[in-house]
């Protein structure tokens, strides 16, 4: 499997096509390697490793708290913004579904919460059980 490259190329915020504003590197790591695997079975996928190497998108951590100052961070680019964000539990949820809904009414920026509290949370046990020993179990 290649790298994934840590930090894209010099320049790449003002070529870049959108911003990806994701909670922490970990997001960053688990949509890049798993895009790179869907893309690897059906080529119409985006490989999300490759438009940031090649700077078609930047991947912007945000720490996972001190959301409101990120609503507005990078509007002066003039670039479209995907803000991902984790479902936590109440009221932090609302408070992230709130700003949510802020940032969907800006020009050319989305932002989605997901239903599960980290990504890593969609991986299937089976995926998980082919690369370790380990057995789990869900509710």
């Amino acid at each position: 499997m290649d790298p994934i490259p840590e930090t894209p190329p010099h320049g790449t915020i003002d070529l870049a096509r959108v911003m990806v504003i994701v909670e922490g590197t970990n997001d960053i790591e688990f949509l890049s390697r798993i895009s790179l695997t869907l893309h690897a079975h059906d080529p119409d996928l985006p490989n999300l490793a490759e438009m940031e190497q090649q700077g078609q998108l930047v991947f912007v951590p945000f720490g996972g708290s001190n959301l409101p100052s990120w609503t507005y961070r990078f509007a002066s680019l003039g670039k479209p913004e995907f803000f991902l964000l984790d479902h936590e539990v109440p009221p932090e949820t609302g408070q992230r579904q709130e700003l949510a809904e802020v940032i969907n009414q800006r020009p050319q920026c989305r932002a989605v919460l997901t239903s599960k509290r980290s990504l890593e949370n969609y991986l299937h046990p089976a995926a998980i059980r082919e690369v370790t020993p380990i057995e789990l179990a869900f509710g």
